[in-house]
């Protein structure tokens, strides 16, 4: 039983390393096509595909990142900011896909990552893009 025991805290171990390693590796990448999508105004193209594909992909680290983090640095309280959630919603947002990008914000927030960077934080992204669709 405690080898068994020992051996998922080692898999659980790996596998927030591995995804802290993916999350690194993917950051500059999603950086470098965001600012590009975001300079040329065009959210529908090739590269703003790629950007998506890969925010998604990153996201779907986020849990397993923080878990990382937290093993690694317990005295953490909260998790920080995960810029992919705030790159995805924003690209929807450009995009005139609202729904979809509340729905990256709820995910944010849901998943801990409510801190965006922002002042009024994931939560108020979501009341912004919501005045803007009742507009």
């Amino acid at each position: 039983d405690s080898v068994k025991k020992a051996k998922r805290t080692v898999a659980i171990a790996y596998s927030a390393s591995a995804a802290e390693n993916k999350h690194f590796d993917l950051m500059p990448k999603i950086d470098e096509l965001y600012s590009s999508v975001m300079h040329s105004k065009d959210y529908t193209g090739s590269k703003a595909k790629r950007l998506e594909e890969l925010c998604k992909k990153d996201i779907s680290l986020a849990p397993d990142v923080w878990k990382g983090m937290k093993q690694n640095s317990p005295q953490l309280c909260s998790p920080p900011t995960y810029p992919s959630y705030r790159q995805l919603a924003t690209l929807y947002e450009r995009r005139g896909e609202y729904e979809k990008a509340i729905d990256v914000c709820r995910a944010a927030i849901r998943d801990g990552y409510n801190d965006d960077g922002t002042r009024a934080k994931m939560s108020g992204r979501i009341e912004r893009i919501e005045k803007h669709i009742s507009k």
